[in-house]
């Protein structure tokens, strides 16, 4: 082998020359494999991100579906609540009193001598409402209903020929505005009134009740019914003072 060509300055200028024209291309080799592996590292980071993101928003999706359950559970049950509320006020029983009457019937023995006194302003009487203690009939405070008139007529039966009154008590003054005030409602007034305490001024006191019946109406639909057993004037009134019985169911 002839080694004189590398022992000449030729040989110099072509090492050199093939130095200088791969060495950038060797650069661009090592550049190319370098960006190879950063982009592969980079896809793995943005891979493993990518995962991680993904478990975030799952962790994100599951925690708000459980917020929007118990949210939308406890929407309904306010709704409910709220239903139920409006309901119970829209019941009847449960409204304000705005009036209250009492129609009363009496049926006297024999034929009634009237009195021709009344006792107050043009009222014929008045009523209490009581509780099961006799004692306390002012039940709602002022609740006094009066009666300005009275319906006479006569009742033949085996009992003889005898006499019958129709009265009708309503609110008086202040009465039912009393009741109002004190937030009271038909089923309080039906449910806590167990006797009616009855003063009919023109029936004289020597009068024997033969039997009667009376019948509460709070705003015009609620009803609660009594009896009137036989019974006279007790203690010591000019006039006929009697008591309904609550009506057994």
């Amino acid at each position: 082998m002839n080694f004189s060509f590398w022992n000449s300055p030729d040989a110099l200028n072509v090492v050199v020359n093939v130095i200088d024209y791969a060495g950038p291309c060797v650069e661009l080799l090592i550049g190319f494999i370098a960006w190879r592996n950063w982009r592969k590292a980079t896809d793995d980071v943005r891979a493993k991100r990518g995962e991680a993101a993904i478990v975030v928003l799952a962790i994100v999706a599951a925690l708000l579906w459980v917020a929007d359950t118990k949210l939308n559970h406890r929407l309904s049950i306010l709704q409910q609540t709220e239903i139920g509320n409006n309901l119970g006020k829209i019941d009847p029983n449960n409204r304000p009193v705005t009036d209250i009457i009492v129609d009363v019937t009496l049926v006297l023995k024999g034929q009634v001598t009237e009195r021709p006194n009344r006792i107050g302003p043009g009222a014929s009487g008045f009523l209490w409402l009581c509780e099961s203690n006799m004692d306390i009939c002012h039940f709602g405070d002022w609740t006094a209903l009066r009666a300005d008139d009275y319906e006479p007529y006569t009742k033949i039966d085996t009992r003889g020929t005898n006499r019958g009154y129709d009265i009708h008590f309503h609110e008086a003054s202040l009465g039912v505005d009393n009741f109002a005030r004190a937030g009271f409602t038909p089923s309080m007034v039906t449910n806590g009134v167990s006797a009616l305490r009855i003063e009919a001024y023109f029936i004289p006191r020597d009068a024997e009740v033969l039997e009667g019946m009376a019948q509460i109406i709070v705003n015009g639909g609620i009803t609660k019914r009594f009896i009137v057993p036989a019974q006279k004037t007790s203690g010591n009134r000019d006039f006929l003072s009697i008591i309904a019985r609550e009506r057994s169911p």
